[in-house]
């Protein structure tokens, strides 16, 4: 009755086809999950890029290119164990010279990147911003704890949070999937409460929890913001995911020409919203 009341009434308002779409997933949501209660978990950003969009085509990239680890703990030695076992030319970026990644797969120590090889450039996302524009990358593979494409956004073009844009998405998602809302940011998933496995494949019954998934977490992002810019976390292997720098190329330049906007990078299971302004020099804000 109330989706039919919202087609009824604006079913050419771009506003009301959200409520619709909304009303629909958020329907078939609570029809399967009304009934569980979950406690609050953190640090599900490493779990977003790691349960990814299904199998991406990815072989040896011989001399044309190479792919960029960004953090070089245990996920970033995952990352460079499955681009050494490819074939591929890797440079891990890390701020510890020390690092797991650097340790285990002997890297090279280097600030110029060649097009083959394995190399570890010591460094922060300022550093990951270098590698895109001189390393030819074709994927970025996120492995610490952080938004990677706002950041890189960040501090490529001095932006801040801009809280009114999650607080005016919020409404749309449901809280049974909200991990956290605040400060600019909303990360959802559907395993909220549970452990992800390591090497998940995503498969449609979450096989930590044993609940079935509605729809996709993108599907459900996508509804609740629409105007906001998605990339995809492309799976390179179960528990392994990756940006397409092309993709993220897009976004930066897109960022470049916004004063405001809200960013989301998603896979099946898992997704978080960023919403950014630009600062204004004399106001600060």
């Amino acid at each position: 009755m109330i989706i039919a009341g919202l087609v009824t009434i604006a079913k050419h308002s771009k506003a009301a086809q959200r409520d619709i779409n909304i009303s629909f997933i958020v329907f078939q949501f609570l029809s399967r999950f009304h009934r569980l209660e979950f406690p609050l978990i953190g640090k599900v950003f490493i779990v977003i890029f790691s349960m990814s969009y299904p199998l991406a085509s990815i072989g040896k990239s011989g001399t044309e290119k190479m792919d960029i680890v960004a953090g070089g703990g245990k996920y970033g030695s995952f990352a460079a164990g499955f681009l050494r076992r490819k074939g591929r030319g890797f440079a891990v970026v890390d701020i510890n010279p020390n690092c797991l990644a650097a340790r285990e797969f002997t890297l090279r120590s280097a600030n110029r990147i060649e097009r083959e090889g394995e190399y570890f450039v010591r460094g922060g996302l300022s550093t990951v911003i270098d590698l895109l524009a001189t390393a030819n990358a074709e994927f970025v593979f996120p492995t610490v704890p952080t938004h990677l494409a706002a950041d890189l956004a960040r501090i490529k073009f001095n932006l801040q949070p801009w809280t009114g844009g999650i607080d005016n998405i919020l409404p749309y998602m449901p809280q049974t999937v909200v991990v956290k809302a605040g400060e600019g940011s909303l990360v959802a998933t559907f395993n909220k409460g549970h452990k992800c496995l390591d090497k998940c494949s995503m498969p449609e019954v979450c096989p930590s929890s044993g609940f079935k998934k509605p729809c996709t977490m993108t599907e459900l992002m996508r509804s609740a913001a629409p105007d906001a810019f998605f990339l995809l976390s492309h799976s390179m292997a179960p528990g392994l995911g990756a940006l397409k720098v092309v993709e993220l190329t897009q976004f930066l330049n897109y960022a470049k020409k916004k004063r405001r906007f809200v960013v989301a990078t998603t896979c099946d299971c898992h997704g978080v919203l960023t919403a950014m302004q630009k600062c204004d020099s004399e106001s600060g804000v």
